[in-house]
């Protein structure tokens, strides 16, 4: 994906940074139109989806980063079927579709591991106008979305080095 972008003089945090922040306002007219379809099929609007709107962009990273280092790790044709995965298996461990209380032992212990139940936990809490819920979920978020830009600016900067030989 990012290939073409190798005789560029920038480093490899400029590109994975480059192409994160024009991302974010992406995120931001997906939050609206997911939020207002919500109102549309009746979540009540309240000050409540004023914060969510902005936890919602606090959590965009994360996914954003994850795009970024699939992007640097495989091919455009793999892509799809990798970030296919992902989607079910981060979905199955964030706890959307059911408690993970109802499954309990080593699936949930791995979900409270990973970011994606904090995700769904800091949007429910927000929801429920629970906010001193939401701080613990988004500093696990905003961890592992530091975490995950590192990691895809270093395998970016492996993959520069690797094809400048």
């Amino acid at each position: 994906m990012f290939t073409r972008l190798f005789v560029s003089p920038l480093s490899a945090a400029d590109y994975i940074l480059g192409y994160m922040i024009p991302l974010l306002p992406i995120a931001l007219l997906q939050i609206f139109v997911c939020l207002a379809t919500a109102m549309l099929l009746g979540l009540p609007f309240n000050k409540s989806i004023l914060f969510m709107i902005l936890v919602l962009l606090i959590i965009s990273p994360l996914y954003i980063s994850f795009g970024l280092l699939f992007g640097t790790l495989f091919t455009d044709k793999q892509v799809g079927g990798i970030f296919a995965i992902f989607v079910n298996v981060t979905t199955w461990l964030s706890g959307t579709w059911f408690e993970l209380d109802m499954i309990g032992g080593t699936f949930q212990a791995i979900a409270q591991c990973l970011p994606f139940m904090h995700t769904v936990n800091a949007a429910r809490a927000i929801l429920h106008a629970e906010y001193a819920d939401v701080f613990y979920s988004l500093i696990v978020v905003i961890g592992y979305s530091i975490i995950m830009t590192i990691l895809a600016i270093f395998m970016f900067k492996q993959k520069m080095q690797g094809s400048s030989k």
